[in-house]
């Protein structure tokens, strides 16, 4: 392509379907049911449990050597506030991995599900024409 030739034109999107394909998906229950394995893939990655383990190990609040006076609310509080950050961004990460990785597990079923309403959805809208 010459360097003076204009940029593809982006996709279209349509955002009539990508709306009605949203509300089966909620009609239905699959977004909660996408929800929930995702959650149960989330306690089930080794990795992440790991994660976690180690960051809490390795926490200052507990290190603090005015630990052993602090009570168990203020220990947690102290350990909520230090590693909040670093272990949602993990989850993050994780449930990103998850939702997007079409070829197992969450990822394949939001995939095949989300097309399955988009084809529906098409199915529906040309009839009515």
């Amino acid at each position: 392509m010459p360097r003076d030739a204009p940029p593809p034109a982006p996709p279209t999107r349509d955002v009539d379907l990508e709306r009605d394909v949203i509300t089966a998906l909620r009609r239905d229950g699959t977004l909660d049911a996408l929800r929930a394995s995702t959650l149960d893939a989330l306690r089930r990655d080794e990795t992440m449990k790991t994660f976690t383990e180690f960051a809490v190990r390795g926490s200052h609040a507990l290190r603090d050597p005015r630990a052993r006076l602090r009570s168990r609310t203020e220990l947690v509080d102290a350990l909520f506030h230090e590693l909040e950050g670093r272990v949602l961004d993990e989850a993050r990460a994780r449930t990103w991995d998850a939702l997007t990785d079409a070829s197992t597990g969450v990822g394949k079923s939001a995939y095949e599900r989300a097309y399955a309403a988009a084809a529906e959805a098409r199915a529906g809208g040309r009839e009515g024409e």
